[in-house]
């Protein structure tokens, strides 16, 4: 089956006849536009060559004015490639279940205690600062919330209490990355 692409979307190879400063692809070798090339990992981000962000970046889509809820482990708020990008609300819905009571306690502390929510707010909008990574939407603003333990358990009504906290917040999107094995009616 095909894939429809408005006119919006463009094809990488559309991409390499046409601007100089867009990504270019030579066999495996790829070029980072010199506003992104800085950030000392960027070559190691291998998902920005096949989502082609650079196109997206040439054409000044930056994540500016986008609030991404990733409702995950938390987030590492201090992490210099994404403080700049953290969003002013984020919430420990943790703090607020009775499962995890014992275990968390503020539910304004939206820290991240296993990694996962870090690396996925990373992955979303790492800031464009020179150093470290970027992210693909890197204006983007973070609104980390915490549904998962420090083992990466979670349960339904925490997540669900967590994407509502989210919507009422000022969410554009929401990120999650969570499964399960059983069946839930929530």
């Amino acid at each position: 089956e095909e894939c429809a692409i408005d006119e919006e979307s463009v094809l990488i190879e559309e991409i390499v006849d046409t601007d100089a400063d867009d990504m270019l692809l030579n066999g495996d070798k790829y070029v980072f536009p010199a506003a992104v090339s800085a950030n000392e990992y960027i070559n190691k981000q291998w998902f920005h060559k096949y989502i082609n962000t650079a196109a997206a970046w040439n054409k000044g889509i930056t994540g500016a004015d986008v609030v991404v809820a990733v409702i995950d482990s938390g987030v590492n708020t201090s992490n210099p490639d994404l403080e700049a990008n953290i969003h002013t609300h984020q919430r420990n819905m943790c703090a607020l279940d009775e499962k995890y009571r014992d275990i968390y306690t503020d539910p304004n502390n939206a820290a991240d205690d296993m990694g996962h929510g870090t690396h996925c707010a990373g992955v979303i909008a790492a800031v464009n600062n020179g150093i470290g990574v970027v992210g693909v939407a890197y204006d983007a603003k973070i609104m980390p919330i915490k549904a998962m333990s420090f083992w990466g358990d979670g349960y339904s009504e925490v997540i669900a209490a967590s994407i509502i906290d989210a919507v009422e917040n000022g969410a554009d999107i929401i990120s999650m990355s969570v499964g399960s094995n059983e069946s839930d009616p929530i």
